[in-house]
């Protein structure tokens, strides 16, 4: 990762690379409904990372004239590489597997419903992965 940058502002990255540009209130709902399983983005993140990562020189952005005088972002050249080398990147963080019936079977201490539900859970973010797979950067 480069100095500066966390997965979440990757994720920011991926979303404005789908997008083409968006509001923080556009990078919201897009993680809701394409990371959803994958990389949860809180509130906070979807407004206060863009701002910080223009900052740094990731994104840039276009304020509306009039209305609710949104802020829309979009990639700069170094945002596109920052996403394409961390893309390329072999190295990534251990799995943080977050699941409230594996919890539950964890507190029961029953290792066959653990198991159960475990596999459940694997099997609910393989789906999400193979559904976010039909997005390929360009």
């Amino acid at each position: 990762m480069a100095e500066g940058l966390t997965t979440s502002s990757y994720a920011i990255f991926a979303l404005l690379a789908k997008l083409g540009d968006g509001s923080s209130y556009d990078l919201e709902a897009a993680a809701k409904s394409e990371l959803a399983g994958i990389w949860p983005l809180a509130h906070t993140t979807a407004y206060e990372e863009p701002l910080r990562l223009e900052k740094l020189g990731y994104l840039a952005s276009q304020q509306q004239a009039s209305g609710r005088r949104r802020r829309s972002f979009h990639l700069t050249h170094r945002g596109w590489e920052a996403l394409r080398r961390w893309r390329d990147d072999p190295d990534v963080s251990p799995p943080i597997l977050r699941d409230e019936a594996w919890l539950k079977a964890f507190v029961l201490g029953d290792s066959r419903t653990m198991e159960k539900r475990a596999i459940e859970c694997c099997d609910r973010v393989r789906s999400a992965i193979l559904a976010a797979l039909d997005f390929r950067l360009p």
